[in-house]
């Protein structure tokens, strides 16, 4: 699985609360009222077959529901303002000690929530068959993805 080269991304993050390295992208502090976001645009049909490896985790340290995560979308911005073919998968604070995974369709048309828990690495992979709009999203507890969670 080769890993994808993130400081070739272009960041808007007006607030700087995004730091990106060659890795990772880790954003800190963002508050609901602000919108930061790292993009790079891979070109038509790019993402037709998909097996996207990543990781998410969500600190509990913050008072805040905090809300984050990686879409595939052609809308830069609000998911509020995705197409139905859009895809995101979000992480959300909801209470202590509990959060929640969700993929999202579009503009929240369809969802598909897990229950996860703060303070938690989740290995996530998020797989499509070329020519199929079905989309799986695997969640495991370990970086070699055996622990299926969800």
């Amino acid at each position: 699985m080769a890993l994808e080269n993130l400081t070739l991304y272009t960041e808007n993050d007006s607030a700087g609360r995004i730091t990106v390295t060659s890795t990772k992208v880790d954003v800190a502090g963002i508050y609901r009222d602000e919108t930061g976001y790292v993009y790079y645009d891979k070109g038509v049909c790019h993402f037709d077959d998909l097996n996207i490896y990543f990781e998410m985790f969500q600190n509990s340290s913050y008072d805040v529901s905090g809300y984050g995560g990686m879409s595939i979308t052609n809308t830069l911005g609000l998911i509020k303002g995705f197409a139905t073919t859009d895809i995101a998968v979000t992480f959300a604070k909801t209470s202590d000690p509990y959060a929640r995974i969700r993929l999202v369709r579009g503009n929240f048309a369809d969802n598909q929530d897990y229950n996860g828990a703060l303070d938690t690495l989740y290995y996530c992979t998020l797989s499509r068959t070329a020519g199929n709009d079905t989309v799986t999203l695997y969640i495991y507890t370990d970086s070699t993805r055996t622990t299926l969670v969800s």
